[in-house]
């Protein structure tokens, strides 16, 4: 059985575009609430990617993932957050 804290091993321990992207915005944010407003979208889904991300980096807080994650290079700075699509508005023209 794994540990709680053990990384995964392999093609399940990359980080998604949508993991990456909420630990760049946790970086500069205090909760939860902060991260999902900024990215527009629940709570819950922030909850899962930071879950699903400190569980693939091995780590047991958020702070260790983004620190770990910017050491590794899966963090880029210029990255530009992904919008949710549905609250995504289009220029009208």
């Amino acid at each position: 059985m794994k540990s709680r804290f053990t990384p995964l091993i392999g093609k399940d321990r990359r980080l998604t575009p949508r993991e990456r992207d909420v630990l760049a915005t946790a970086r500069g944010h205090g909760t939860i609430g902060d991260i999902a407003r900024d990215l527009h979208v629940s709570a819950g889904m922030v909850r899962n990617h930071l879950s699903a991300a400190i569980r693939k980096l091995g780590v047991r807080t958020r702070a260790e993932a983004v620190e770990i994650a910017e050491r590794k290079g899966r963090l880029c700075a210029a990255h530009p957050p992904l919008r949710n699509p549905r609250t995504t508005r289009r220029a009208r023209g």
